[in-house]
């Protein structure tokens, strides 16, 4: 016994500490979703991984994505023959209809990253496409909790003429804008895990200047458990 409250301990101080949480903070997790593109799709392989080890990381979610996802795919009512969808349990569904099969409470969503945001003459139609993500969930869940997570901030070294961080800070402006609007949560992880120059650590970005690092994925880890921590906070209305 005593053996395995020594292993027990072990494995608790291995953890970050933003993740090692109270009840509370747990429970935001429990009954939720977290829906995204290729780079959500890091962030379920590294969960699992660290699951795997006894090492918890967003307790009771699911986590569901696909590659090159991008807003437009995301607005469809039904999968589009020969495109990215989201699979759940064997079936291609577009992401209204995954979110009413996974049947939580809340859904995070990550979308965006595909669809080169905040070049000035996207911005209207890519936020069109949230629009209709909006309606169309609730259209199949009405009550259910939307969150929308900012598109995450690019790595200096990869910026070209239509790649910039001004753009995608553009594109999340307009994006914290509509979900004012529509009664949305939105949720900043990008302002954390910029430099103080308004980049994202070099550290934290893979090669190809799209995808996180596994440091990347960390620090977006903890990013949505500081969220969580402020959600748990706010007073009850």
């Amino acid at each position: 016994m005593k053996r395995l409250l020594a292993l027990a301990l072990i494995l608790l101080l291995l953890l970050p500490a933003a993740w090692a949480e109270n009840a509370d903070v747990d429970a935001y997790f429990e009954d939720a979703a977290f829906i995204g593109d290729s780079m959500m799709g890091q962030i379920g392989r590294y969960r699992r991984e660290q699951n795997q080890q006894g090492k918890e990381i967003f307790p009771g979610a699911k986590v569901l994505y696909s590659g090159a996802y991008s807003l437009y795919l995301g607005s469809q009512r039904s999968a589009l023959d020969d495109s990215p969808a989201m699979v759940y349990r064997g079936q291609r569904l577009s992401l209204p209809e995954a979110v009413y099969q996974l049947d939580v409470s809340k859904v995070f969503i990550m979308l965006g990253r595909c669809d080169n945001p905040g070049v000035p003459e996207h911005l209207d139609r890519l936020m069109r496409y949230w629009t209709r993500i909006f309606d169309r969930i609730r259209e199949k869940r009405p009550d259910i909790e939307i969150i929308a997570i900012s598109v995450p901030p690019l790595a200096e070294k990869y910026e070209t003429k239509t790649t910039r961080q001004l753009y995608f800070d553009n594109f999340n402006r307009a994006l914290e804008a509509l979900c004012a609007e529509m009664d949305v949560v939105y949720c900043d992880i990008a302002t954390p895990l910029k430099t103080a120059d308004g980049y994202l650590n070099q550290k934290n970005a893979k090669t190809d200047g799209v995808h996180f690092s596994e440091a990347g994925v960390i620090a977006f880890i903890d990013a949505m458990y500081d969220f969580a921590r402020s959600q748990v906070a706010k007073p009850s209305e």
